[in-house]
């Protein structure tokens, strides 16, 4: 079980305004629960070889591309783990991808700790731009953010995201424009690894979101009806 602790994976970027002095935070992209691993003689012994610092050890169910098709877990970015005996801010060094002994796809990284600790920009800290017309919220009500914000591109008729552990009070919600036509929804099945329908596990109600011109647009919330807490998982949704 992964479950030692929480991991934010982050992008170092510099906020500032051009004629400021850089301002250097963590900006969140893929958070996640971990397993602190035990780092053996032999994977020190061969990091001291080459110079590099192993503080910690952890591995995480292997998460969806970016929208963009890049890993959301690289090589240079950085790892805020709370909720754990190791807790603190760390550079990722090695991202080694691996299968458990139940064929599993996982991600095992090798952690360096930081001198100086980052601040740290979450998507809440910010209030959300208008919504445009073709545009949709992917969001879990248990943390009161939204995992992501997508416009439509091209002839995309679909989307891959991963929701984060629900409780029965706080579930997985996603909003759609109401023009969308949702043809099926689909849950992933790690074992298997194949996708499975899951159109039956979601109420639809009517809301609203304000648009850019300050008119107010119609959506169709779906929100998980089977009244139960769930783990992370993945969620495939189609539509035309």
């Amino acid at each position: 079980m992964l479950d030692d602790g929480k991991v934010t994976f982050c992008d170092l970027v510099d906020i500032s305004d051009d004629a400021d002095m850089p301002r250097p935070v963590l900006r969140e992209v893929y958070p996640c629960m971990f397993e602190n691993r035990i780092v053996g003689f032999n994977r020190r012994y061969a990091a001291l070889g080459v110079n590099q610092d192993i503080s910690a050890l952890i591995r995480i169910w292997r998460p969806p591309l970016r929208d963009d098709r890049t890993p959301s877990v690289q090589v240079g970015m950085y790892a805020v783990l709370e909720e754990s005996e190791i807790d603190g801010q760390y550079r990722v060094d090695v991202v080694q991808p691996l299968a458990n002994f139940d064929g599993i796809n996982i991600l095992e990284i090798t952690l360096a700790a930081l001198e100086d600790n980052y601040d740290v920009e979450h998507p809440e800290d910010f209030d959300p731009p208008p919504f445009e017309i073709d545009e949709a919220i992917w969001t879990n009500e248990k943390d009161i953010t939204t995992v992501s914000r997508d416009p439509v591109l091209g002839i995309e008729k679909s989307k891959v995201i991963t929701f984060p552990p629900q409780t029965t009070e706080h579930v997985e919600t996603f909003d759609v424009p109401a023009s969308w036509k949702v043809t099926r929804i689909e849950v992933y099945a790690p074992i298997s690894r194949q996708y499975f329908d899951c159109s039956w596990e979601w109420d639809i109600s009517d809301v609203e979101h304000p648009g850019a011109n300050g008119e107010n647009i119609a959506y169709k919330r779906y929100q998980d009806n089977r009244g139960y807490a769930a783990g992370e998982r993945t969620i495939r949704i189609i539509w035309k």
